[in-house]
């Protein structure tokens, strides 16, 4: 894991991102933040969380 995932946790920040990296567990990832309290919101009229280098994956 990520020391960046516990300092989103730590500090009252706004972070925009394009997505996860397509070769980190993304599910993993999503679930760590939520513990962490870290709200992770999409774009737009979609549920899908996007990978970095694809539009879409099946995680929603």
């Amino acid at each position: 894991i990520s020391s960046d995932l516990d300092e989103l946790g730590r500090t009252p920040v706004c972070v925009i991102s394009s997505g996860v990296k397509s070769i980190l567990d993304i599910p993993k990832t999503l679930e760590y933040l939520e513990t962490k309290g870290v709200g992770v919101y999409t774009f737009g009229d979609t549920n899908e969380f996007p990978n970095f280098f694809t539009r879409s994956n099946e995680f929603g």
